[in-house]
C-alpha cells in the first residue's frame, strides 16, 4: 500500500488482515486494515465500503477508533486507523475483570455507540474483540460500518459473510430482519454477560442453533456477587427491541445508577465493619460479641441495599418461537 511500511501482522480473519504499519508521510504507528481480495472483486461490496468507510472517518470521539485514511491499490480496499497497544477486552476477560471495571468498560462503549447511531450509523458487530483500550485504560469501540458494508445483493451471504458474530448478535439480526439502535445494544448485554462470568449465555453446536437460542431462551441469572446488575441486563437482552433501552445515552445513566449503589453498598458494608474492628480494639473484653453483631448489621445493610436494586420487575420469558427456528433452516 503505497505511503505505508508494514511491520508485522496484528490479526488475521476471513474479512481481512490488520497489519502494525508506519505511516510514512505523518511518520505515525498505524494500524492497516487489509480487507480480502476476495471481497474486493465484488463491485457492490466495494462501493458500500468505500461509502461507509469515509462516513466513520468523520467519527471523532474519544471512545471510538480513529480512522485516518481509507482506499483501494491494485485491488485491495484498505482502512488506515488509530493503533492502540493496551490489548483487546477478549483479553481482559480471560484474565478476569473486577465488577466495577465492567461497568466502567460498558460505559465507554455506550458512550461511542451513542454518538455513531446520532449520527446514523449502528455497528452490528459488538464484541469483545472489537473493543480496545488505550494505555489509560479507557475503551474504545473498533470496526465501525464494516459489518455494515458487508450487506450486499451479491454472493456474500453466500460465502458465509454474515453482518455480525453470531454470538453476539440480536434474534432480528439472525434473521435478516432490519436492525436498528436497539440491536447494538443488545449485543451489549451479551458482552456484560460475558464480562461477569467468562462465558457468553447463549452458545450452541452451530450458527442456527446459537440464533434460535437467542430467540428461545429465557434470560440467564447472573452470579450472586453481580446480581444487582440483573435488572439492567435484563432490559438490554429483551428480546423485542421495543423492550430494550432507547439509547446508548439511557444505558449509560443506568449505569451511572447502579456505580453509585454499588460504591454505596460498599460503603456501607466496609464502615460497619470499621466501627466493629475499632470498638473490639477499646474493648478487648467484647471481641467476640462485637465482631458477631458487626458482620450481622453489615449483611443486613448490605442486603438492604441489594433489595433496592432487584425490586425492578425482571423481563418474563418469552414463548418458544418454533416459526423462526424454521425461517433460519429455510
Amino acid at each position: 500500500i503505497p505511503g505505508y511500511e508494514i511491520m508485522e501482522v496484528l490479526g488475521e480473519g476471513g474479512m481481512a488482515t490488520v497489519y502494525l504499519a508506519k505511516q510514512l508521510k505523518f511518520d505515525r504507528i498505524v494500524a492497516l486494515k487489509i480487507m480480502s481480495p476476495q471481497l474486493a472483486s465484488d463491485d457492490s461490496f466495494r462501493e458500500r465500503f468505500t461509502h461507509e468507510a469515509r462516513i466513520v472517518a468523520k467519527l471523532s470521539h474519544p471512545n471510538i477508533v480513529a480512522v485516518y485514511d481509507v482506499g483501494e491499490h491494485d485491488g485491495h480496499n484498505y482502512l488506515s486507523m488509530e493503533y492502540h497497544d493496551g490489548g483487546d477486552l477478549k483479553a481482559k476477560i480471560q484474565s478476569g475483570i473486577a465488577i466495577k471495571e465492567c461497568l466502567y468498560i460498558l460505559k465507554d462503549v455506550c458512550k461511542a455507540l451513542d454518538f455513531a447511531h446520532v449520527h446514523n450509523i449502528i455497528h452490528r458487530d459488538i464484541k469483545p474483540d472489537n473493543i480496545l483500550f488505550r494505555f489509560d485504560q479507557s475503551a474504545v469501540l473498533a470496526d465501525f460500518g464494516i459489518a455494515k458494508a458487508l450487506e450486499s445483493e451479491s454472493n456474500l451471504t453466500q460465502m458465509g459473510m454474515m453482518a455480525g458474530t453470531p454470538k453476539y448478535m440480536s434474534p432480528e439480526q439472525t434473521t435478516g430482519v432490519k436492525v436498528s439502535n436497539q440491536s447494538d445494544l443488545y449485543s451489549v448485554g451479551i458482552v456484560l454477560y460475558e464480562m461477569l462470568t467468562g462465558s457468553v449465555p447463549y452458545s450452541a453446536k452451530d450458527h442456527i442453533a446459537t440464533a434460535v437460542a437467542h430467540y428461545n431462551e429465557p434470560i440467564p441469572t447472573l452470579p450472586t456477587d453481580s446480581l444487582f446488575i440483573q435488572p439492567l441486563l435484563n432490559k438490554l437482552l429483551a428480546k423485542k427491541p421495543k423492550d430494550r433501552f432507547a439509547s446508548g445515552k439511557d444505558v449509560v445513566d443506568a449505569l451511572n445508577d447502579l456505580i453509585d449503589s454499588y460504591d454505596e453498598e460498599k460503603t456501607v458494608f466496609m464502615t460497619n465493619a470499621a466501627i466493629t474492628q475499632t470498638q473490639a480494639a477499646l474493648n478487648p473484653g467484647r471481641n467476640q460479641k462485637l465482631i458477631a453483631s458487626g458482620i450481622a448489621l453489615s449483611v443486613i445493610l448490605g442486603g438492604g441495599v441489594l433489595y433496592s436494586l432487584l425490586k425492578d420487575p425482571a423481563v418474563s420469558e418469552t414463548e418458544p418461537n418454533l416459526l423462526v427456528e424454521e425461517k433460519l433452516i429455510n
